[in-house]
């Protein structure tokens, strides 16, 4: 028989899926996921490349609750 450990929490904590956390009313980025995304960012060389990166880590962060985090990242460029 298989002794597999289960772990009860409150819905209010939310669970972690796919690099985010999912609450009842909300959904937010890791902060690992949003960790690695700003590391890449900073890798890239040319400009082109940059602002393609960007767009593209914006449109992933507006599908959750990140106003804020998307008005860092266009404010700091």
């Amino acid at each position: 028989m298989n002794c597999a450990k289960l772990i009860l929490k409150e819905v209010k904590y939310g669970i972690e899926f796919l690099g985010a956390y999912i609450k009842p009313f909300r959904t937010y980025i890791a902060n690992q996921t949003l960790h690695r995304m700003t590391l890449n960012i900073e890798k890239i060389n040319t400009k082109i490349q940059f602002i393609s990166s960007l767009i593209s880590r914006l449109g992933i962060l507006k599908k959750y609750s990140t106003y804020n985090i998307r008005y860092k990242m266009i404010m700091n460029l």
